[in-house]
């Protein structure tokens, strides 16, 4: 995310159109930056702070609102805002509660809830896979760890990362090193937020993003706010009824008339119980602890075996833990890479390159037909390829082969945004089009639940297959005839290709330089050697064009190679002289 926020840093005068996804890739740094700066940047104060994560939200709220799932899948956007959120209540509730205490933004993430999964995922050892019945088991064990820990916090063992020895090698903040205010009676949030609103439209506006309403006048509406920019429900929040929950019957429990707490008797529930003797025990208890010695080991049996107090609590706890080998080591070890990818792969990108492949954010051309009744030639830029193997999933790639594209038996398809053009006026006879920055879209129409409509704009999105794309046009300009042709009224044309780089890509189809026989690139190998074996046995041929001579009848004039000869050796092959063609 550093790396996409540092791209606003290179300089772009020598950009040219086809790479207007610096910009976009900019204003992502900018939401990445307002999002981050709270949780890394130790300078900042706290309404600084919440001041950055609004004005992140709106930014990601105006780009879900304009782009749709294209630039953020529903549960992300949701899981987003309510982040953005619950920073915002948690200053609120605690400045109600006392307004001197802090509030440190870098522990509100799901650090507990991830040690307790931790903790839930180590009960299993090496059998990570459970039934819901183990889950349960594990989950509760869970639990009792925590609680454990919470008394004891000496006997848990944090893992090397979070530990604090050496400053430099720590991958995360802790509350000792924020410097700032951070009491929450420092933190006006009205005007932090209306603060971050007008910074995050300076922001799209610096950047071009055209919005059909300030933020101001989406959320004027109660039922409107960055968690729900669309009005009326949340994203990724269905409406309908839970179908876990369909068919839940109400315990007995449920029905029973709970007591009124008006009515207890303390002084009844307290007789026959002597607190003093409690208390004592308790402190007799306490000093015995005291004076144990404190150790993270534990005596396990007469023998004086020790062992680690928290492998005991977890062995104690975890009635289905497997320590045993793991069960999939070999698959991880001898069947994937250190970085989970299989072994199977296409070529690395070090081999590919632009006049060799078609790659990702290549400008091409296609027609498109518009209502049934009009044609146009449209200037795309892809934005996604894929292979489409028979048999299986299409998987997306990053560049094609340019000799495979337009092959008959090419299986690629290319999806990609089309540019929005608009006419040059020019005195020249050519018609000139400049591309305007934007890209073709169309208008969404919803109504709520009130009748009103509300328009979105959807960039428009286009598949082809890898055969209807346009060639390179200026290797096109040189195979053109150059004999004048007149377009016929329908707009369509014909380019001849006889004789072309065109139709050789098109037919991959090569003469044979023995019988003369058009043959295709991966049946050439097979021809060849008939005429090999032919000639071996004696067999004649009509059709052969370039007979062979020599000295031995077992010797076959091969037209790309040197002589073979079954009966010699191999370093003999090597140094015999090439054979006599007539």
């Amino acid at each position: 995310m550093l790396c996409i926020i540092d791209i606003a840093k290179l300089d772009s005068e020598d950009f040219d159109p086809s790479e207007a996804e610096f910009e976009a890739l900019c204003l992502l740094g900018e939401a990445y930056n307002a999002l981050l700066q709270p949780f890394i940047n130790v300078e900042l104060s706290l309404s600084e702070q919440i001041q950055s994560l609004v004005t992140a939200s709106h930014l990601f709220c105006a780009l879900y609102v304009q782009h749709g799932t294209s630039f953020m899948s529903n549960q992300l956007y949701a899981d987003m805002q309510s982040m953005f959120k619950n920073a915002v209540l948690m200053v609120s509730k605690t400045r109600l509660i006392n307004g001197e205490l802090k509030v440190y933004i870098c522990l509100l993430g799901d650090d507990v809830l991830e040690a307790l999964f931790g903790r839930c995922r180590i009960t299993g050892g090496h059998s990570p896979n459970c039934s819901i019945g183990v889950l349960r088991d594990r989950l509760g064990s869970a639990m009792n760890l925590d609680y454990v820990y919470e008394r004891y916090p000496e006997l848990e063992r944090h893992p090397p990362r979070l530990t604090m020895i050496h400053k430099r090698h720590v991958d995360h903040l802790c509350p000792s090193h924020f410097k700032r205010e951070l009491r929450t009676n420092s933190c006006d949030l009205e005007s932090c937020w209306a603060a971050a609103v007008k910074a995050a439209e300076l922001i799209l506006a610096s950047y071009g993003v055209r919005m059909n309403m300030s933020f101001s006048q989406r959320f004027q509406n109660k039922d409107t706010d960055p968690s729900q920019p669309m009005g009326g429900k949340y994203p990724a929040i269905s409406g309908g009824i839970d179908r876990s929950m369909a068919n839940l019957k109400t315990s007995s429990s449920d029905d029973e008339e709970l007591i009124n707490p008006d009515t207890i008797n303390f002084a009844n529930l307290v007789a026959g119980v002597d607190m003093d003797a409690m208390i004592e025990s308790k402190n007799l208890s306490d000093a015995a602890f005291a004076a144990t010695p404190r150790s993270l080991f534990a005596q396990i049996d007469a023998a004086g075996k020790v062992a680690h107090k928290k492998s005991i609590l977890r062995t104690f706890f975890a009635m289905t833990q497997d320590g045993c080998t793991s069960h999939d080591r070999l698959q991880r070890v001898r069947g994937f890479t250190v970085g989970g990818k299989t072994w199977n792969r296409d070529e690395s990108d070090e081999n590919v390159c632009s006049a060799t492949h078609f790659q990702l954010g290549n400008l091409f051309t296609t027609l498109l037909c518009h209502n049934g009744t009009h044609l146009g030639l449209a200037v795309v830029k892809s934005t996604l390829i894929k292979r489409n193997a028979a048999g299986s999933k299409s998987s997306s790639i990053s560049a094609i082969p340019r000799a495979e594209l337009h092959l008959p038996s090419a299986s690629y398809s290319i999806s990609g945004q089309i540019l929005s053009l608009v006419p040059l006026v020019s005195s020249q006879p050519d018609v000139l089009f400049a591309w305007d920055g934007e890209f073709i879209s169309f208008s969404l129409k919803k109504k709520k639940s009130s009748g009103e409509e509300i328009n979105h704009k959807r960039n428009l999105q286009i598949t082809v297959s890898s055969q209807l794309i346009g060639c390179d046009i200026q290797q096109q300009a040189r195979e053109i005839s150059a004999s004048d042709f007149r377009v016929p009224d329908s707009g369509i044309y014909a380019s001849p290709i006889a004789n072309t780089v065109i139709e050789t890509s098109i037919r991959d189809r090569n003469a044979c330089r023995i019988c003369g026989k058009a043959v295709k690139g991966p049946d050439r190998q097979h021809h060849v050697g008939e005429h090999i074996l032919k000639a071996m046995r004696g067999v004649p041929e009509a059709s052969i064009k370039v007979p062979s001579r020599s000295q031995r009848p077992t010797h076959v004039a091969h037209a790309e190679g040197p002589v073979v000869s079954p009966s010699r050796t191999r370093r003999q092959t090597r140094n015999a002289r090439p054979p006599t063609l007539s």
